[in-house]
C-alpha cells in the first residue's frame, strides 16, 4: 500500500516500518436511524446531541472488539460509567451505517465518514458531554518512495483534513 490512515498510537506489528506524514484530530459521532417505525433511537430523535446516559438502553452497532475505534468508544463510555449494549460488531463504516438505517441499533463513526447521512436513513448526533476524539495519522512505509501521484494525493488529503480538524 502507498498510504494508510490509522488511529494513533499505532500498535500493530511492523509499526516501526511506518512513518507518519501528517496527523490530525478526528471526532466520532453517533448515528441514529431516521425511520420513525423503529424504537431504536426514538428518544434521541428529538435531540441535536446525545449524552452518554441516553445510550444506557440503546442497542449499539460497534466496530470489532479490539479495533482502534472500538477502544476509543469503549474508553469514553467507561470513563463516564456507561456500559454499552453492543448487539453487533462489524468491520466497515458502511455496514454500521446500513445496520443503523435498518433500526438494528445506533453506531459510532468518524464525522468524516458521514457524507450525506440524512439521505441514507441515518442522522448524526455529536456528544453533548464531551467530544469523542481520536488522533488520526496518515502513514507510509519508511523504505518506500511515493510516486508523484501518491505525493499529490497525500498533499490533497492532508490539506482537506487540516481544514476540518477538531480544535
Amino acid at each position: 500500500l502507498d498510504l494508510g490512515f490509522v488511529t494513533q498510537p499505532i500498535t500493530i506489528p511492523g509499526a516501526r516500518e511506518l512513518m507518519t506524514v501528517g496527523a490530525f484530530t478526528d471526532e466520532l459521532v453517533l448515528l441514529i436511524p431516521t425511520d420513525t417505525h423503529t424504537s431504536v433511537g426514538a428518544a434521541l430523535r428529538k435531540k441535536t446531541a446525545f449524552r452518554w446516559a441516553d445510550l444506557a438502553e440503546e442497542p449499539v452497532i460497534g466496530f470489532e472488539a479490539g479495533s482502534a475505534v472500538r477502544r476509543v468508544v469503549d474508553d469514553a463510555a467507561l470513563k463516564v460509567g456507561v456500559a454499552l449494549n453492543v448487539v453487533m460488531e462489524l468491520r466497515s463504516i458502511e455496514g454500521i451505517r446500513r445496520m443503523v438505517a435498518e433500526g438494528v441499533g445506533v453506531g459510532f463513526v468518524s464525522r468524516h465518514a458521514v457524507g450525506e447521512a440524512r439521505s441514507s436513513g441515518v442522522r448524526v448526533l455529536p456528544c453533548k458531554d464531551a467530544p469523542i476524539t481520536r488522533r488520526l495519522a496518515v502513514v507510509r512505509r519508511c523504505d518506500h518512495m511515493p510516486s508523484p501521484a501518491v505525493e499529490q494525493f497525500e498533499k490533497v488529503v492532508l490539506q482537506r483534513f487540516r481544514q476540518f480538524e477538531v480544535e
